[in-house]
This record gives structure tokens, C-alpha cells and sequence, in this order.
């Protein structure tokens, strides 16, 4: 007879209302995680990729492609014109960037399981619920917060901290390797197939099969599939061959080890944090401001009928999507080998070079020229922001750290569409005016990132090594090879449940 923690079976209201109100108690591995990790041991990691990819696909019903592309119909529907849907959007995503530090926060202290479920819950109801009932300006700002906080924010930082918590020193590789699908997904497939289905059901409907899919398929797969960390199973980060301890520890619970890693008050005291959140706010501030408004300036610069308008939007979506994806894998094998301020200014300068080109000739070439180059860069900070924070501040306080970098994040997502959103619709030099602010922001952005050093908590290893040898001074992974200590008997607590062995 062996005795076997687990948190599943009850409903332990008492431990859970422990974590929210009070001190965060430690966290257990469940039992159906047991079993997953004693059957797939360190190769679970690789599945964790295919979990953490879902969850971040999921994030799409949140993002400016996917709203800016069904937003014409939203209009239609309630009788709205674009200059209010902008204010009530940009409204709707500062007041979410207010509220997204408090998801940091509940992901480190309930953990990322219950947070996925609590997050992919909320976000399936208000699909169905909201967008069935949404017929005035209040009820829509209301509606595109919470599609914000929960897709942009929330499905975003759970499914990015999830891989970030299983892969350390391959961490760039495995980000970029599942970036690759989120593009395809968020920039091409879903806001196609999001447009199609609105011709065709109604946007509402629309939404309520994508609520349905989340409460009916994710929110199990997140109950039992989401195994937090590989410390937790006693395996090893990066699928590393071996146990964290002893050959038997995957055969028996044990308690978390303690990650290391800065603060969040340590790690506002670097300029690396400013550089970072600066570099992906601007190039949210650009992106969102660009898509936003992407099919209106289509039809309207280019003259565009129903059946150009068929065939050139998807084709920008489309070349945006697949270069985003193609560049996600280049950007996540050299972010395991280049400073990442190389990778920011990189990004910044082509999102600059992308407007400009926008900004000076409208034809349908250069659209999509443009389209092209704006994946590039797009490829490149999709898969950067999602783990540059792991790789400067560890993983101890990751859920605080990068609450905090999203937030500002999305501070810049909401602040985009206005430049274009208040201009004259008919002045293109107005257009243009606002066009060059954003190049203009992207430059500035570049610059403040490459005066900055950016090194990485964990010192890397050489290329292909793994986790094998790491350096001595490797703050983070020394808890990973130490031996884990035989637990103490406790026989008399009453939390456990027996299994025969």
C-alpha cells in the first residue's frame, strides 16, 4: 500500500477559497497527473506544446484580426458607425489592460490548471450569453472587454506560461514551434473561416458555436491535461531523460520544488523590463492600429467592390498569416542563441518599414507586399513576448511579471486604433499623417532596446546540449538535478487517498 496525495475525486472548497483570499498552500499533483507522468514521463513535455498551442489558439476570439474582420458585421447588425466602435473597443481594452495584472496574480496563486478552467469557463458563457444579447453601445463595450480580458489576456498568459513553465533552456524552439500554428490560426484561418460563418449564420451565431466548443471540449482538456510543472510530477524540464530525483520518483507524488527567479519589485528595478514592455507595446499600438481598420482602407483606398474585396482581404490575411508562422520557427531557434534585443529592434524597424509602405502607394501589390513584411515582424514578437520574461526574470513570480508586461501590452493594443479611427476617413493626408506616427513610434521602441543588455537568468547552454550539463551558476536549474528528499512520513493526515500498489 502506497499513499497517493490528490486533488481529485472532491471539491475542496475550503482549498481553494484558501488560495484566492489567503496565503497560496501548496499545490498537489493530481492523480490522473500521476498517471500521465508515470506513463509518458519527461516526454509529456512534448505534449504540453500541443496543450499550450490549443490554449493560445483559443486567445484569437480576443484579438483585433479576429474582431476587426466580423467588426462590419457587428455594425451592420446594430446600426454603428466605425469612429464609435472605435472609441467603445479602445474603451473596452484599456479598461481589460487595468484588469489583466489580476490574471498574473491568480495564475500564481491558484496555479495554471484552475485558472485555465476558472478563464476557459468565463470566456465560453460570455460567447454564448453576451453575444446573443448585445443590441446597444454599453452592452457591446461590455462584450469586447470581456472577449478581451479573457481571450487576449487570459487563454495568451496561460498557454504561453504553461510551455514557458516545461522548457527552459529549448524554450525559444518549442515557443516559436507552437507560434507557428497560433499564427496560422489567429491572422489567417480563424478570421477567414470568422467571416465566412458571419455570411452565412450571423455573427452571433458565430460566437455562440465558438462558447460552446470552449465549455464543451477545452474546459475537460484543461482539467485533465494540464500538469503545471514538471517539477511538481517529479520529472525534468526540457525532456530531459531521468527523473528529478531518484529512478522511482515518477512513481510516487512529490512536492514542488521551489523555482527561482526575480521578483516583480526586481524586476521593475531593470531597464530590461522597461525596454521589453516599451518594444511590444509600440508594436501592439502598430498592429492593432493596422488591422483594425485594415478592411475599411481596403475598400476604400483601393475602390474596392464585393468581389475585389473577396479575393484581395483574404489574400492579405492569408500571406500575413503564413509569413507569421514561417518566421514564428526562425525566431524561436534563434532566440535560444541571440540576445533578444536584437530580435526586438529587428521586428520594430520592418512593423515601421510595413506602414510605410502602406502609407505611400495603395495598390493592391503593395498591400500585400506590405502584408508580407508586416508577418515578418509580426512572426517575430508574436513568438517573442510570450517568453522573453521567462528567459530575463525565471519562473518564480512568471504569472506577476508577465501579467504586468501583457497589461501594458494590451495598453498599447487599446491606444491603436484611434490615430486612424479619428482622422477624416476621406483625408489621405491625414491618413498618411497618422501612418508616420506609428513608423515613428516603431523606430523610437528599436532604439531604447538596443541600448540595453538583456542577459538571461538562466545562462544558456551550447546549441543541442539540452539540459544534460548545465553551468554551475545556473540559478534556475539547480533545483531540477538536485535528488528529490525522501518525504516525511505522514501517515496521520487525513488529506490523501490509498492506492493499492
Amino acid at each position: 500500500m502506497k499513499r497517493v496525495d490528490s486533488d481529485n475525486g472532491k471539491i475542496k472548497w475550503k482549498a481553494l477559497s484558501s488560495r484566492v483570499l489567503g496565503e497560496s498552500e501548496e499545490r498537489k499533483p493530481t492523480k490522473v497527473g500521476l498517471k500521465l507522468a508515470r506513463r509518458f514521463g519527461n516526454r509529456y513535455a512534448y505534449a504540453i506544446i500541443l496543450i499550450g498551442t490549443l490554449t493560445k489558439a483559443l486567445t484569437s476570439v480576443g484579438q483585433t484580426a479576429f474582431l476587426g474582420g466580423v467588426l462590419d458585421y457587428i455594425e451592420a447588425d446594430l446600426g454603428v458607425k466605425r469612429s464609435t466602435t472605435s472609441v467603445l473597443y479602445s474603451s473596452a481594452t484599456l479598461l481589460s489592460a487595468s484588469t489583466i495584472p489580476g490574471l498574473g496574480w491568480a495564475m500564481d496563486r491558484l496555479g495554471l490548471r484552475w485558472a485555465g478552467m476558472l478563464n476557459a469557463t468565463l470566456m465560453g458563457l460570455v460567447c454564448i450569453v453576451l453575444g446573443s444579447v448585445v443590441s446597444e453601445p454599453v452592452l457591446l463595450t461590455v462584450f469586447f472587454y470581456l472577449l478581451r480580458f479573457l481571450g487576449q489576456g487570459g487563454m495568451q498568459l496561460i498557454g504561453t506560461n504553461l510551455i514557458s513553465n516545461w522548457w527552459i533552456q529549448k524554450r525559444g524552439l518549442m515557443q516559436g514551434i507552437s507560434g507557428a500554428g497560433v499564427s496560422l490560426t489567429k491572422t489567417g484561418l480563424l478570421p477567414v473561416l470568422a467571416r465566412v460563418s458571419c455570411e452565412n449564420i450571423g455573427w452571433r451565431l458565430t460566437f455562440a458555436a465558438i462558447g460552446t466548443f470552449v465549455l464543451v471540449f477545452f474546459v475537460p482538456l484543461c482539467s485533465v491535461f494540464f500538469l503545471e510543472t514538471p517539477e511538481m510530477y517529479s520529472l525534468r524540464a526540457d525532456a530531459a531523460r531521468g527523473a528529478s530525483g531518484d529512478d522511482d520518483a515518477a512513481d510516487r507524488p512529490s512536492k514542488e520544488r521551489e523555482l527561482e527567479g526575480k521578483t516583480l519589485r526586481e524586476a521593475l528595478r531593470t531597464l530590461d523590463f522597461y525596454a521589453v514592455t516599451l518594444g511590444c507595446s509600440v508594436w501592439t499600438f502598430n498592429a492593432t492600429g493596422v488591422f483594425f481598420h485594415l478592411i475599411s482602407i481596403i475598400r476604400r483606398d483601393l475602390h474596392a467592390d464585393t468581389k475585389v474585396m473577396d479575393s484581395v482581404v483574404p489574400t492579405v490575411y492569408l500571406t500575413c498569416a503564413i509569413t507569421s508562422s514561417v518566421m514564428n520557427l526562425v525566431i524561436g531557434y534563434l532566440f535560444d542563441r541571440v540576445n533578444p534585443k536584437w530580435i526586438i529592434s529587428a521586428a520594430l524597424v520592418l512593423q515601421g518599414s510595413s506602414i510605410f509602405l502602406f502609407s505611400v502607394n495603395r495598390s493592391v501589390p503593395v498591400t500585400i507586399l506590405s502584408a508580407f513584411v508586416f508577418g515578418v515582424s509580426s512572426g517575430s514578437m508574436n513568438n517573442l513576448y510570450g517568453i522573453v520574461h521567462a528567459y530575463l526574470f525565471g519562473r518564480k513570480h512568471l504569472g506577476k511579471i508577465s501579467g504586468l508586461g501583457y497589461s501594458s501590452m494590451v495598453v498599447g493594443s487599446a491606444l491603436g486604433p484611434l490615430p486612424l479611427g479619428l482622422v477624416q476617413s476621406n483625408n489621405l493626408k491625414q491618413q498618411a499623417a497618422a501612418m508616420y506616427v506609428h513608423c515613428a513610434l516603431s523606430i523610437v521602441g528599436a532604439f531604447f532596446a538596443l541600448i540595453c543588455k538583456m542577459k538571461p537568468l538562466v545562462p544558456r547552454n551550447k546549441a543541442g546540449k539540452g539540459t544534460a550539463t548545465p553551468p554551475r551558476e545556473d540559478v534556475e536549474m539547480q533545483h531540477l538535478l538536485k535528488e528529490i528528499e525522501e518525504e516525511a512520513d505522514d501517515s496521520g493526515d487525513d488529506d490523501g487517498e490509498w492506492e493499492e500498489e
